[in-house]
């Protein structure tokens, strides 16, 4: 029963609020608010695309932010797809350019999915 007294004079404000505006013929504007909108890009690539088991493959890209490098960010190497993924244990260190890169030692035979993350700093 309270929030239907709450909806009510809520209700009652607004309408008042829009009369008195319409009334005066002015707009009745809120304060200022300021929203930062961050644009993170982390690549990925990998050399070989191919190999042995047994042989090392390289993931290697960089953090950006807004195209500038991030450094000094953890970037983590995970198998499979990001929903059900898991983390390989294998990271590295942003550079002074944002670059990371990170050596995998393959231990069977298939086609494997990678991908990296990192928490935003």
């Amino acid at each position: 029963m309270k929030n239907k007294k709450l909806l009510a004079v809520a209700l009652i404000a607004i309408v008042a609020g829009a009369a008195l505006a319409w009334a005066v013929g002015e707009y009745i504007l809120s304060e200022t608010v300021t929203v930062d909108v961050y644009d993170y890009i982390l690549s990925l690539s990998v050399t070989p695309t191919s190999c042995m088991v047994g042989e090392t493959v390289t993931f290697s890209g960089t953090l950006m932010l807004n195209s500038n490098p991030v450094p000094d960010v953890e970037v983590r190497l995970c198998q499979g797809i990001p929903e059900t993924g898991f983390y390989t244990g294998l990271s590295d260190i942003t550079d002074a350019n944002g670059y990371y890169e990170i050596p995998y030692t393959t231990t069977a035979t298939g086609t494997f999915s990678f991908y990296t993350n990192a928490t935003r700093p």
